[in-house]
C-alpha cells in the first residue's frame, strides 16, 4: 500500500516513513526480544522475511521513476534491513538504524517535496524530466547528497555506522556457534544443534544483505543522480502543461526555483542529524561509548563477566541461573559480550562488506547517470525486457493479493450480500412478517360483530379450560441410586396416589395423598438389562445398551481398541439377553473367567462387569415404574416411566480382557 499513500502531501509521507510507521513494529520486537530469543526457529524466520523484503523492495526500486516511490519503496527495503537484525540478534543494531533512519528519510522526502514545489509538480517527481536541479535549488541539493550518501552507506554518516552494525549481527550469527545451557544434557550446547536453524540463516542473511545495500546505493545515487546531475529536462512530460498561475511560460515549462527557508532550514537540520547522529553507535573496536549496545549489558553484567573468564562464585551462579532460566537469550548475550570486546576479523569483515557494497553500487550509478547517461540502462532493458516488466509490476505482489485475497473477499461478500437480501430480508423479514400478517387476518375473521358467534367461542374456550383443570396430570419423575429409585409425581389440589414400583401389574401401594414413594430394587423383577459401555477415550460419555429378552448385540471393536480383539480374523465378542442373565459370547476376544477357563462364553448378572480393551461394561437393569393419580372429579391419569438403574457390584463375577 506504500505508492498508493503517496498521494498525501510530503511532509506526512516524511512523518509515515521516517518515524511512525517503521518505528512501532521494529521498537514492539526490540522490546519483547527476551521473548522471541528463547524461540531460534521465531528468530530465523524473522531474519529471512526480513532479507527477503530488503532484496525484493530495493529490486523494485531500481526501475521506478517517481521521486517518492523510489522512497517509498526504500522505506520498506531499510524496514527488511531493521527486521533481519531483530532476526539476528542484533536487537540494538536494529533500533539504532530505526534512529538513523528517521534523520536521512525525513530529510530525503522533504527534498523531494522542495523539488515537487519547485518544478510545480501536479503529484510525483518524474526524475526521467528533471536534472542539473543543483544549479536552481543549491539548498535542497547539498542536504539531499547528505542524506543520499547516509542511506547508501558512506563512510562516517549515519546509515555508514547503523548498516555496519546490522551487517555485523549478521556475520556473527553465520560465522560463530552462539552456546546455551542445554538443561537436559547438564552442557553448554550449540544453538543449531537438532535444529534446521544453523549458521545458513546468518550467512542468508548476510549475503542478501549486502546485496541488498548494493542496491540501495544504487538507486539512491541515480535518483540524486537524474534529479541533480546533467541537463535540465523541463521538468514535466511533453504535453503536460502546468497552469497560467504557476509561473510558466507558454511551454508551460519555467526554471526551477530553491524553496522558501521555510522548506530549506528543516532540511539543513535534518542533514545535520543524518551526517551527525551516527556517531552514538561508534563501532566497538574504537574503543569510544556506544550508547546503543550497551542499554542490554548492565541487566547481565555478571553473566557477561563470567563469560569473559570471571570465577568467583557470585559471577558463576548468576551465570547459571539466567542460562538455566533463558538460554537463547543468554546466547544472545553472549553474541552482544562478542560484539563489545576486541575488533576480530569478524567486525572488519562487516565494515568491508557495507563499504563495498556502497562503492559498487554508487559506483555504477556515477557510471550510468553521472556526466552524461550512458546507453547502458536502456540496452540492458531491452535485452531483458520480462524482468524490467516484472520489476515495474512490483513483482506483481498487487496481482497476487488481487487473487488470493481480493477476489475471494469480493466474492464473499457478494454471496453475504445475497444471502441477506433473499435469506434475510427475504425469508426472515418478509415472511415472517407476511404470516404474522395472514395470522392476524385468520385471528380477525371470527371478530364479525355477531354476538352469539363470540358466545361460542367463549364457551369453547372455558370449555378447554375446564377440561385442562379438571383432568390429573402424572409427570411422573425418578431419581435413581444404587439398587433404589426415589419416584415423585406432580402435585395438585386433592390428589391421591397408588404406586407399581416395578409395573408388574399389582399395586405396590393404596391410594394416598403421598406424591412420593420409594422403593428397593433388590431381587425385584426386571424387564431388560443394560450394558453399560464406559470408554474413557468417549468424549460424549458412557453409551447404554438394552435389550430384552431374544435381544443380542455385537461388541464394535473400535470402542474397544485394536487390543479388544485377540483374532482379528474371527467374529468380534456379542451381547445377549437370555433367561434373566446377560450372555457373553467370546468369539474372537482372548477373555477367560476368573478361574482362567475359555468355554466360549461368559454368564454376567446384574452388578457384574468385564473389560474389553479400553471399554468397560457393566450390567445394570432396566425397570418402569407406574402410577396412577385421582382427582376429587373421580378422574383417573396413569404414567409409567422406564429407569437404568445400577445394582450392587459383584467383583466375584467379573472377568478382564487378557493383554
Amino acid at each position: 500500500w506504500l505508492p498508493d499513500a503517496m498521494a498525501g502531501p510530503t511532509p506526512v509521507s516524511a512523518l509515515i516513513h521516517a518515524a511512525t510507521m517503521v518505528t512501532a513494529g521494529v521498537y514492539l520486537c526490540c522490546r519483547i526480544s527476551p521473548v522471541i530469543v528463547e524461540s531460534p526457529v521465531t528468530m530465523s524466520v524473522i531474519a529471512i522475511v526480513g532479507t527477503l523484503t530488503a532484496l525484493l523492495a530495493a529490486s523494485v526500486a531500481l526501475v521506478q521513476n517517481q521521486m517518492k516511490k523510489i522512497l517509498a519503496y526504500s522505506t520498506v527495503s531499510q524496514l527488511g534491513f531493521m527486521f533481519a537484525a531483530v532476526g539476528s540478534g542484533a536487537f540494538a543494531a536494529g533500533q539504532f538504524h530505526v534512529f538513523t533512519h528517521a534523520f536521512f528519510k525525513a530529510c530525503l522526502f522533504l527534498g523531494a517535496g522542495s523539488v515537487m514545489h519547485a518544478i510545480h509538480a501536479h503529484g510525483d517527481a518524474d526524475i526521467r524530466y528533471l536534472g542539473n536541479l543543483r544549479k536552481y535549488m543549491p539548498h535542497t541539493h547539498r542536504t539531499f547528497l547528505v542524506a543520499t550518501a547516509a542511506i547508501a552507506g558512506f563512510p562516517l554518516l549515519s546509515g555508514f555506522f547503523s548498516k555496519d552494525e546490522i551487517l555485523l549481527g549478521a556475520a556473527n550469527w553465520a560465522t560463530t556457534a552462539p552456546t546455551f545451557w542445554n538443561e537436559n544434557l547438564g552442557v553448554w550446547d550449540n544453538l543449531s544443534n537438532g535444529n534446521w536453524v544453523g549458521p545458513w540463516v546468518g550467512w542468508f542473511t548476510l549475503v542478501g544483505l549486502v546485496i541488498a545495500a548494493t542496491m540501495t546505493a544504487f538507486y539512491m545515487f541515480r535518483l540524486y543522480f537524474r534529479a541533480f546531475w546533467g541537463e535540465y529536462k523541463g521538468g514535466h512530460p511533453p504535453g503536460e502543461h502546468g497552469h497560467a498561475d504557476d509561473g510558466h511560460d507558454e511551454h508551460g515549462h519555467a526554471e526551477p526555483h530553491e524553496s522558501p527557508e521555510t522548506m530549506t532550514i528543516p532540511l539543513y537540520v535534518l542533514a545535520g542529524g543524518a551526517a551527525l547522529v551516527g556517531f552514538l553507535g561508534l563501532p566497538h573496536w574504537t574503543h569510544l561509548p556506544n550508547w546503543w549496545s550497551a542499554w542490554l549489558t548492565p541487566h547481565y553484567e555478571a553473566f557477561l563477566h563470567a563469560l569473559e573468564g570471571g570465577h568467583d562464585e557470585a559471577a558463576i551462579s548468576a551465570a547459571m541461573a539466567a542460562a538455566r532460566e533463558a538460554p537463547h537469550m543468554v546466547a544472545a548475550l553472549q553474541w552482544q559480550g562478542t560484539l563489545a570486546h576486541g575488533p576480530g576479523w569478524i567486525a572488519y569483515l562487516a565494515m568491508a562488506l557495507g563499504t563495498g557494497a556502497f562503492l559498487v553500487g554508487a559506483g555504477l550509478a556515477y557510471a550510468w547517470y553521472g556526466k552524461e547517461e550512458s546507453p547502458a540502462p536502456k540496452a540492458l532493458m531491452e535485452r531483458m525486457p520480462g524482468v524490467h516488466r516484472f520489476l515495474m509490476d512490483k513483482w506483481r505482489v498487487d496481482e497476487l493479493y488481487d487473487a488470493v485475497i481480493v477476489s475471494p473477499m469480493k466474492w464473499l461478500g457478494v454471496f453475504a450480500a445475497n444471502l441477506d437480501r433473499f435469506f434475510v430480508d427475504g425469508l426472515l423479514t418478509r415472511a415472517s412478517a407476511g404470516g404474522m400478517k395472514a395470522l392476524g387476518f385468520l385471528i380477525t375473521r371470527p371478530q364479525n360483530g355477531v354476538i352469539y358467534a363470540y358466545a361460542g367461542l367463549f364457551v369453547v374456550g372455558f370449555a378447554g379450560l375446564a377440561w385442562w383443570f379438571t383432568y390429573p396430570h402424572a409427570n411422573l419423575e425418578a431419581e435413581p441410586e444404587v439398587g433404589r429409585i426415589q419416584w415423585s409425581a406432580s402435585r395438585g389440589l386433592g390428589y391421591e396416589y397408588r404406586w407399581d414400583f416395578d409395573s408388574d401389574g399389582t399395586w405396590d401401594s393404596e391410594w394416598s395423598e403421598d406424591a412420593q414413594g420409594e422403593f428397593d430394587y433388590d431381587g425385584a423383577a426386571y424387564y431388560a438389562v443394560v450394558a453399560v459401555v464406559e470408554n474413557p477415550r468417549d468424549l460424549f460419555g458412557p453409551m447404554e445398551v438394552v435389550l430384552e429378552p431374544g435381544d443380542d448385540w455385537t461388541f464394535d471393536p473400535e470402542i474397544g481398541g485394536p487390543a479388544a480383539m485377540a483374532d482379528p480374523e474371527q467374529a468380534p465378542p456379542s451381547l445377549a439377553y437370555e433367561d434373566g442373565e446377560l450372555i457373553v459370547r467370546i468369539n474372537g476376544a482372548a477373555i477367560p473367567d476368573r478361574d482362567g477357563e475359555d468355554d466360549g462364553r461368559i454368564t454376567l448378572t446384574p452388578g457384574d462387569a468385564i473389560t474389553i480393551g479400553a471399554a468397560r461394561i457393566t450390567v445394570a437393569v432396566r425397570v418402569r415404574g407406574t402410577v396412577e393419580i385421582r382427582n376429587p372429579f373421580g378422574n383417573l391419569a396413569r404414567s409409567s416411566e422406564d429407569v437404568t438403574l445400577r445394582v450392587a457390584r459383584q467383583p466375584a463375577r467379573r472377568a478382564e480382557l487378557v493383554r
